[in-house]
């Protein structure tokens, strides 16, 4: 487990491989002083060549961002960077959202990947789901992102992981997503570090001993406010 803290925000990252060589990725970083990245991705395949993918994947999406690329066109750009030099035919789910740290305002977008859940004390976690479906990164050149946006307030928290995480296994029955709001609800108010531990114990007890098929990435972040 990874875990950062600044004045004005907290961040902690789980990441359990199903194999040695792992085709997920988490990233943070900041932009600036006022602007922080989170990213979640899942790269399709496993071993070797997915990890390759997926360190490629990953720097394209920091460089982008680190040059004051808003969401949409970081993934627009890296898109079409991925087409052209794919000749595995291999594609990424990926979220990224840039927050502000003075005023809470976190634009983001999806590239055909997992919604993540938005906390705050008045609606609990709520699954933020994006208006429009698009497509994995890597999977069509020119594709068009849509950047939404959210403000989150002090005290609020957003939670982004893979589909290790709702398609853990147990008898061929998913974790699924319900399985998870509910528990994330139910783990409301505790700390996010503790949250996270206690979900992949949850996830364990739901799989009783079936293997673990896919990679599991938990990324969540409490943002804290302006200080």
């Amino acid at each position: 487990m990874l875990q950062h803290h600044t004045e004005n925000v907290e961040i902690f990252f789980f990441f359990f491989p199903a194999k040695e060589v792992g085709g997920d990725f988490y990233d943070f970083f900041f932009i600036d002083e006022k602007h922080v990245a989170i990213v979640v991705a899942d790269v399709s395949g496993k071993g070797v060549p997915a990890a390759l993918f997926m360190v490629i994947t990953k720097t394209l999406i920091k460089d982008q961002a680190q040059l004051g690329e808003s969401p949409e066109k970081v993934f627009a750009k890296v898109n079409n960077s991925l087409c052209e030099s794919d000749d595995e035919g291999m594609f990424a789910t990926g979220w990224i959202g840039i927050l502000n740290l003075e005023t809470g305002v976190l634009n983001y977008a999806n590239a055909g990947h997992n919604p993540p859940l938005v906390c705050n004390k008045d609606n609990g976690f709520q699954f933020l789901r994006s208006s429009k479906r698009k497509l994995p990164l890597a999977a069509m050149n020119n594709t068009v992102y849509n950047q939404e946006t959210i403000t989150l307030e002090p005290g609020d928290s957003i939670f982004l992981y893979t589909d290790g995480v709702t398609e853990a296994c147990c008898k061929k029955e998913f974790y699924g997503e319900q399985r998870l709001i509910e528990f994330m609800n139910s783990h409301r108010k505790g700390e996010i570090k503790d949250v996270l531990h206690e979900l992949k114990k949850d996830l364990d007890r739901f799989a009783s001993g079936d293997p673990q098929y896919d990679d599991i990435t938990m990324l969540m972040l409490k943002y804290k406010g302006k200080k």
